[in-house]
């Protein structure tokens, strides 16, 4: 999980537990998956400026922006990743999109959709100007 985000939970479970029983489910559907990614729509993300990150299509799965000029939805900053896609890498330093890329290429990458509150505070001025609850 990301370090500058905060979540205001509008349901009754967190974001991790939504995502840790929508992993169940897949599973337990017959997906194959590697990676789960918790995503939401751009309009809806507090504090986020940019283009957006991910398309996802029928299914679940999904994939980068790319060269796309714009994607609806937004990284949260959570994500649950299976190990053997991990033991595949060597450790030191990587971002995330290495194993994203390779999730994505094997069709294993798929999203969660948030639908409660989200704020992106990468900085000082972003965490004083959240808005109370």
């Amino acid at each position: 999980m990301n370090g500058d985000v905060i979540f205001y939970p509008d349901e009754s479970l967190s974001l991790l537990e939504q995502m840790a029983e929508a992993w169940s489910n897949l599973g337990k559907a017959g997906t194959q998956l590697d990676g789960l990614l918790g995503l939401l729509l751009k309009e809806k993300a507090w504090g986020y400026e940019w283009r957006g990150d991910f398309f996802q299509v029928k299914g679940g799965r999904i994939h980068l922006r790319g060269d796309k000029k714009e994607a609806p939805f937004v990284y949260t900053g959570v994500q649950i990743l299976h190990p053997r896609k991990l033991d595949a890498f060597e450790l030191g330093y990587f971002t995330a999109k290495v194993f994203w890329d390779a999730m994505i290429e094997d069709h294993t990458l798929y999203g969660f959709v948030w639908q409660g509150s989200w704020f992106h505070v990468g900085d000082q001025k972003a965490y004083g100007d959240l808005p109370s609850r």
